[in-house]
Order: C-alpha cells, then structure tokens, then sequence
C-alpha cells in the first residue's frame, strides 16, 4: 500500500480486512488524522451481531443532519459476549482509499459467522468468544486435497495421442490432465477406455487462532459457537495470561493459589495454561500453542538468547539469569497445559493419536510452527513422522505446495484492545504449511507485525503489513522450548 506498490483497478481492493464493530472508524480515524495516502485501495468488513446491525439501521433512519458525529453503541445482550464500557462509535466519512465493505451478521442458529470468505480455497469461520469486551477466535479450514494421480495416467494419455490429435485436434495429450486435477472432470479416451478424477481423500488442514478470552466456548451448548467450528483442528492457537507458579519459581513472597490465579484471570477476561487445555481437549486439538502470556513472564529476548547461550547458565550475569528463569517459567505453562489438554482428550484415541506424543508449546518471538498434510509426513522423523505432525523452527524437505493470496491480502481482527490485531487470512506457506509466527500480547488494526514480546499473532497482515520471522534454535527433542545450547 505505499508509494512503490503496484496500483490495482480502482474497484478490487489491495487489502481486505475482518474484524468487529469500529474497525471502520479505528482506522478511518488513523488514517484521516494522521494524512495518510495510500496507493490501492481497501476495505474493511465488520462482524456484527444482529443487535448492532439493527441499531445501525436506527441510527441511519434517524439521523437528517451533519451535525451527527457518532452514536453510542448499544448495551443490549450480546450472544456469548460481554459489553466492555459503552463506546461512543464515530461516524466518519470514507477515507478516499476505502471501498465499501460487508457487514456479516451473526447467524444466531449457530452463533458463528461460519464461512464469511475464503482465500485461495482455504475458508475462514468465526464465532464469539468471551472476554472483558465482545471478541471473536477464528477457523482456517483448507479443502481435501486429491491424492496423486495413478502411475499408468500418463503413459495410457500417451498410448491415446495420435487418436486424441486427428479425432479431437488435442496435440498434446497431457494437457487432459488440467481436465481431471482441476476441473475434475472424466477423461473418455479413443481407446473405449477413460480417466476419472482422483478422489478428494486427503484431509485439509484446520487451525483455530483465538483472541483474548476467558472462556472460547462462549459459554455456549457445544453445538454453537467456536467448538464446532474448530473441532479436530490440527493446531490450536490460544492465550494463556497467568500462572500458578511453583514456589522456587515464583517471585512473590506469597506465591497465589491455582484458585487465585484462575478467578483473577478471569475476572480480566483472560485465561490460564489449564484453561487454554481444556478447550484444546473440547475441540480434540492436535497441536497447541500458547500466547499472550503476562508481562511478569516474558518470553526470552533474542539479546538475552544471545547472551545465555554464550555465557554460563551458572554464571552471574544479569541476562544469562533472566534468559534461565524465563525458559523455566515457560517449561511451566507448557507442563501446566498438557496436563490440563491430555485430561480433556478422549482417553480411547488410538496410542498413535498424534497429541498422546505433544506438549503445548509457549510461542516466542520467531517462533515458526509448520503444519504438514497427511500426505506430507510419510518418512519424516520427530513431531514429523506422525499423521498431522509438525517441526518447529526446523529444517523442511520435502514436496511443498504454495498457497498464497498474492496481493490479495486478508486481515482479520480479534476484536480485543478496541478491535486491535490483526492477522493474516490463514496463509499457508511455501512448504505445504501454516506458520505461526508468536509472541505475547500486541497486535495493531491487522497489521500482523510483531516485534520482541508485541505480536500477537505475527505474519502478513492487513494495511500492508511486512512479515517479521526471526529464526530461533530448535529446541532438543520432547522439550517444548528449545535452549541455547
């Protein structure tokens, strides 16, 4: 979007963005104060609940005069959200960059916005989840893929060539294979014999990334809402904000009970290690990676990575001692969290269930997290070599495929800290993989930059934001985060 990109037609959007109410005027508001011009256009579509819709009905009905400059949004009960502070939402004019957008009402039978849109084939859900303001977690879900072809295909179109060039003028024959992969259509070939399409049996990926939130259910039944939606997910992204600590790890002179720590997460909309496992049990999530976690337990600086990994644990330096405690507060969330998602998995999966042999992992800063297809795990080794397995921040090999939306950029919000956080619409890397680029809280009107414990969830976002990946050390085997060697 700046003065060097290339311009698109004036009526398709450079950059579509997702998010709740007052992400117009979130970024209206930043873009008209601050003079900004943009090169290309956007848009932004707003996820609303049927109560904000039909107050914006109200409100365009009643307002006659200029001199309007905002309403105050309504109060009335939200499904599976809670009201934050009344908010006096801005009516301001287009910027002369955006193009109209969608509003996407809550479907109130299942309480989501299930497949609102899609990039590149991989739809995108949402449903409400609770917090200290209304706040949404997010469904990447990629299509079955084709397994490959049989091996006679091409030599049976070869066998067919000189029929299928003076009965039906097709010079090369090979070119029938377009026929059968993406139109998935039957090839009937002179011979009396034909090609069918191979079978969509490969399962898609599936990820859920949530928001700030103290519950994900919504506190709904478990047929609406996020549950269903994220339901045999691959990877589960989620906060985990506090922790009871042990008492050798804890600074305070009166470390808190699990019971102080869980009601005064609660109370501030956000959730513990046991909380973020439990709701990966009831979506029977294979991965789990844990964010957003409280500014006493950062996650180690790559300067204090540095310094630990040169120095001595034992040492005295200052960094070298914070880097130690750190990746030991956060071996903590990680035991914590498994514990609390192993209890909530059905105990009869199979001993080769991909999550019997996973910990939860902190995300950090760089933190890369790749999702192979089944397809794709065939000989691996490690966290690899199981169906639905991963390697994190490793080396990849492999047959990849590319799924990218090109300029065709997605972003949605997760609709905490005033609709803040954006992400990237399920981008699926050139290996074949999701990748989740972590950190703590953070986030910004889907940039999706990160910096050093601000990124909520990092990669390529909306308002043209740049990828921020910083490679990390692979941790030893079994061990969720990896140390310095």
């Amino acid at each position: 979007m700046g003065p060097s990109s290339p311009v698109e037609p004036n009526d398709k959007p450079r950059v579509e963005i997702y998010g709740p109410l007052g992400l117009r005027a979130l970024i209206r508001t930043q873009l008209t104060l601050c003079f900004t011009g943009l090169q290309g256009k956007y848009v932004v579509h707003e996820l609303l609940w049927p109560e904000q819709i039909q107050q914006q009905k109200q409100q365009a009905s009643a307002s006659t005069s200029t001199s309007s400059y905002g309403y105050a949004e309504t109060q009335a009960p939200l499904s599976a959200a809670v009201h934050g502070p009344q908010r006096v939402i801005p009516l301001l004019p287009f910027h002369e960059s955006e193009l109209l957008g969608r509003d996407i009402v809550l479907d109130e039978a299942t309480a989501s916005w299930s497949d609102f849109t899609s990039v590149n084939g991989v739809s995108i859900s949402a449903a409400p989840i609770l917090h200290r303001c209304p706040t949404v977690g997010y469904v990447f879900k990629e299509p079955p893929q084709a397994s490959p072809l049989p091996s006679d295909t091409f030599q049976r179109l070869d066998a067919n060539a000189e029929r299928l060039l003076s009965e039906r003028g097709v010079r090369n024959p090979r070119s029938l294979v377009g026929k059968l992969i993406k139109q998935r259509e039957r090839v009937d070939l002179p011979d009396g014999t034909f090609l069918d399409p191979p079978p969509l049996d490969i399962k898609g990926r599936k990820i859920c990334v949530c928001g700030d939130t103290r519950d994900a259910t919504g506190g709904l039944p478990a047929h609406k809402g996020l549950v269903p939606l994220a339901q045999n997910s691959d990877v589960l992204v989620h906060e985990s904000t506090n922790i009871a600590l042990p008492v050798a790890l804890s600074q305070s002179k009166k470390p808190q009970t699990f019971e102080e720590v869980t009601e005064k997460a609660s109370s501030r909309g956000h959730s513990t290690p046991q909380g973020a496992g439990a709701f990966a049990g009831s979506i029977r999530a294979s991965a789990l990676l844990l964010n957003h976690f409280s500014v006493r337990y950062p996650a180690p600086h790559s300067r204090l990575l540095e310094e630990f990994a040169n120095g001595n644990r034992n040492g005295s330096g200052s960094g070298a001692l914070k880097a130690d405690r750190a990746f030991q507060v956060m071996q903590e969330f990680a035991e914590q969290a498994t514990q609390a998602w192993h209890a909530a998995m059905p105990q009869d999966d199979p001993p080769t269930a991909p999550w019997r042999s996973r910990r939860a992992i902190p995300s950090w800063d760089g933190l890369t997290y790749d999702v192979w297809r089944e397809d794709q795990v065939q000989g691996r080794s490690g966290q690899a070599a199981t169906a639905g397995g991963a390697t994190v921040n490793g080396v990849r090999e492999g047959t990849h495929r590319r799924f990218d939306s090109g300029p065709d950029h997605r972003a949605v919000g997760n609709g905490s800290r005033g609709g803040s956080g954006g992400h990237r619409g399920g981008r699926l890397d050139d290996r074949g993989s999701h990748r989740h680029r972590g950190g703590g809280r953070g986030g910004g009107s889907g940039s999706g930059s990160g910096g050093s414990n601000d990124g909520h969830h990092a990669g390529r976002g909306g308002g043209g934001g740049h990828r921020h990946h910083h490679r990390g050390k692979r941790g030893a085997a079994g061990e969720p985060y990896p140390r310095p060697s």
